[in-house]
């Protein structure tokens, strides 16, 4: 199979159902757990949460299972919450990351939506930016 370039439309789709529902859980007051999305051409989006006293853990945990999906998956997106450096000498910012990557690619991508709730409860997001290349779990 030859090596692909780029995100394509089916793994943008998976990846932008990740920053969707990342957001809208910490909207909602949620905690964001890693949680992996997958799936394979033409079928259902699914997912995985890992949940655990160590989110360094939960993290690994997760890519351990998107590495071990074998045929069960064309595509993955990975999110988590994390943080992102805007600007140089900024502070930085709470972020959710998704890192993404496709059966047949030559390399994975990740992208990062900072986020913040203001002291009056209100939650806001800027749009995503890419944020750099990532191992290829599948």
């Amino acid at each position: 199979m030859a090596q692909q370039e780029g995100i394509s439309a089916f793994l943008d789709e998976v990846a932008c159902e990740a920053i969707g529902a990342s957001l809208d859980l910490l909207a909602e007051g949620g905690e964001l757990h890693p949680t992996a999305y997958y799936a394979k051409r033409g079928g259902q989006i699914e997912q995985a949460v890992f949940e655990d006293d160590d989110p360094d853990a939960c993290l690994q945990a997760a890519k351990r299972q998107i590495r071990h999906l074998g045929g069960k998956a064309d595509v993955y997106a990975l999110a988590y919450d994390g943080f992102i450096q805007t600007e140089k000498g900024a502070p930085a910012e709470d972020a959710v990351i998704v890192e993404m990557g496709e059966r047949g690619s030559k390399k994975a991508y990740s992208a990062a939506v900072a986020y913040r709730r203001d002291k009056n409860g209100s939650f806001s997001y800027a749009d995503p930016v890419p944020a750099g290349e990532e191992e290829l779990l599948l």
